[in-house]
């Protein structure tokens, strides 16, 4: 399945960490001045991680269609 994810906040994104559910990383990409990603993952649930420039992290599930 190939998508478009975007990222939306106040602080600029620095780095995307996708992992699945059983905790094996499945995606990762350093971010310069991007606001999305296009990305091909299998239909499941996700952990997406995103690390921000002010260096704060957050954790969102997300659902692959």
């Amino acid at each position: 399945v190939q998508g478009e994810l975007k990222l939306h906040g106040t602080e600029q994104v620095k780095e995307v960490l996708i992992f699945s559910l059983a905790g094996d990383k499945v995606y990762a990409k350093a971010l310069v001045n991007e606001s999305s990603l296009t990305l091909n993952l299998a239909k499941g649930v996700y952990v997406l991680n995103a690390v921000y420039e002010n260096g704060e992290r957050s954790s969102e599930k997300i659902i692959i269609e």
